[in-house]
């Protein structure tokens, strides 16, 4: 069975990894599993992905949140779906909820265990010389490792994921000089820095990304609320209590 595997960014590679390994390993012994990367530097991109994929039983494209901000991915998907008598297409989807663009038209499958495993079963139905009953027990007993190995290995420096996310931080004394030590006072500044770097986390874009991380899954939940406890305690500095002269000749002066 010859499948094309296609992932953009480093935990895509992860999932398209595993899912590479799982089904030649595991599912489908001796299949052919392939990705764009192995096309040959120089040659005719696109005529050799079509070309290929005439030949392929199944497209999987492993898709992350971050991912879906790939233009390569996009591109290709775009390349893939606009073949004729095209082979089945299927987007692999690790904390995403939906999709949309060329990826909206594919089939879809969630990283969980019965989705999963009408996913496997779908790809076995494409080839006739695949013993169905076979993939399906081998899936049975194969699933809880390769879950384990996504898990593990999807737990990647936030840089690596969000290679902009250190700016949002490095790049003014907001976050990096002890508010005690702020010389110049410059507090209501501090907040409106605290409230835009606020409003670029709380984009869909940046919270589904991480948000999906499997060993902090709270994680971005605390960072947000530590923005907003920051946010406060300046705030705090800021209102003062103003002494008023009592002006003589008012009415209500006594």
């Amino acid at each position: 069975m010859k499948i094309f595997v296609s992932w953009a960014g480093t935990r895509s590679r992860v999932l398209g990894s595993c899912m590479k390994s799982w089904l030649q390993e595991d599912l489908m012994h001796g299949g052919e599993i392939f990705h764009s990367d192995d096309i040959p530097k120089g040659n005719d991109w696109y005529k050799d992905l079509t070309s290929a994929l005439h030949a392929c039983d199944a497209g999987i494209f492993c898709i992350t949140p971050e991912s879906l901000r790939s233009q390569w991915m996009l591109f290709e998907a775009g390349a893939l779906s606009q073949i004729g008598d095209r082979p089945g297409l299927f987007a692999y989807l690790y904390g995403v909820s939906k999709i949309d663009g060329p990826l909206k038209h594919f089939q879809t499958t969630h990283f969980d265990r019965d989705d999963s495993r009408k996913f496997i079963e779908a790809l076995a139905t494409r080839r006739d010389t695949l013993d169905k009953s076979a993939v399906l027990d081998a899936f049975d007993r194969t699933w809880a490792t390769f879950e384990a190995k996504v898990l593990r290995l999807m737990a990647q420096p936030i840089r690596d994921v969000l290679p902009e996310f250190p700016s949002l931080f490095e790049a003014s004394k907001t976050f990096n000089e002890p508010f005690s030590e702020c010389s110049d006072r410059g507090w209501a500044a501090r907040v409106a820095r605290i409230a835009r770097i606020r409003e670029r986390l709380s984009t869909s874009e940046y919270a589904e990304i991480m948000s999906s991380d499997p060993y902090s899954p709270g994680a971005y939940k605390t960072l947000m609320n530590l923005l907003d406890r920051y946010e406060m305690h300046i705030v705090s500095h800021l209102i003062q209590e103003l002494d008023f002269e009592v002006l003589p000749g008012f009415p209500w002066v006594g």
